[in-house]
């Protein structure tokens, strides 16, 4: 098993990370990094290097793009189109775009669809580079009174529509769009999506927010995810980091990490009720039915549609 959406931003972290891969099942994983621009190099670049080098036929790695401010004036420090090839030069396998998550780009105040973005996308499309793209968040984040309720971020709508811009705009570059493209509730718009753009793939990092609205078109659900299941991969978005990391998201919990893995798999390939892991739909709906996908089908999401990015690492070692 492959999980293609996996964050290690924390070398002290490495062994219990292995154990738990271990544990799971899982034989290789797509180590993401992060940004963060508390740190003096931007990103948690170094530390997913770390593990990649440790066991380079196992690993391959995202890199992070550093979104801090040059000090001669506007833009980055280091031009993004340069930044793509050192981290190709590093030996990343890709990219990660966080900019499509509406409170990023406005931490970091710059858009991907802004002309020193597109030169990231332009050297990731001539280097080969997958590219792991955030786009949006799920859509209650919008409702009154939620993260973006108060109509000062780009709408979900907008968030969708910059990523399929990047995406027809670099037909060369594989986009993974995390979590489902956060439209697990507009199934007949990923498949348009997905029939019309032959270079984007879906990736089933939940943030917990996806089981509920699969479950309830579940027959639907069903058939989508068989139809198209060379078009999605396996992630899980667990993550790990030191205890003392000050980052964009919460510390690491080793057991949240093994349930996360376990959810997502059992909700794929098993047709047994699970609990309801998404705050905002679970005293309403406090069970969500699995999936119980074929054979094939898990083969694919979890293994076959990305071992070519792990094969053609270990033919450069």
């Amino acid at each position: 098993m492959i999980d293609f959406h996996l964050h290690f931003c924390g070398r002290n972290q490495y062994n219990s990370f292995v154990s738990i891969c271990k544990i799971t099942g899982l034989d290789k994983a797509a180590l993401i990094s992060l940004p963060d621009l508390q740190r003096d190099s931007g990103t948690y670049n170094d530390e997913v290097l770390f593990a990649i080098n440790r066991d380079p036929s196992r690993f391959i790695g995202f890199g992070a793009l550093n979104h801090r401010k040059s000090r001669r004036g506007a833009g980055p420090e280091i031009p993004y189109g340069e930044q793509v090839k050192k981290l190709y030069e590093d030996g990343f396998t890709g990219v990660k775009i966080w900019l499509g998550k509406p409170l990023t780009k406005t931490l970091f105040g710059v858009g991907v669809r802004d002309s020193a973005i597109q030169e990231a996308f332009t050297a990731a499309q001539e280097l080969g580079m997958p590219i792991v793209y955030h786009a949006a968040d799920p859509p209650d984040f919008w409702n009154s009174g939620k993260v973006y309720g108060d109509g000062s971020f780009d709408s979900f709508g907008k968030c969708i529509d910059d990523a399929l811009w990047c995406a027809e705009r670099f037909p060369g570059i594989s986009f993974f769009f995390a979590h489902l493209f956060f439209l697990a509730g507009g199934l007949d718009k990923l498949e348009t999506i997905l029939v019309s753009l032959p270079n984007v793939f879906l990736d089933t990092a939940p943030g917990r927010w996806f089981f509920h609205e699969l479950d309830k078109n579940h027959e639907k659900s069903v058939d989508f995810f068989t139809r198209f299941s060379k078009r999605i991969i396996f992630g899980s978005d667990a993550l790990f980091f030191d205890q003392e990391v000050n980052s964009l998201v919460a510390g690491p919990n080793e057991q949240e990490a093994i349930k996360t893995i376990d959810r997502i798999r059992k909700f794929l390939d098993t047709k047994v009720l699970l609990d309801n892991p998404y705050p905002a739909t679970k005293d309403l709906f406090p069970e969500i039915r699995g999936l119980g996908l074929d054979i094939e089908s898990i083969e694919n999401i979890m293994q076959k549609n990305v071992e070519r990015f792990f094969i053609h690492k270990e033919k450069l070692l």
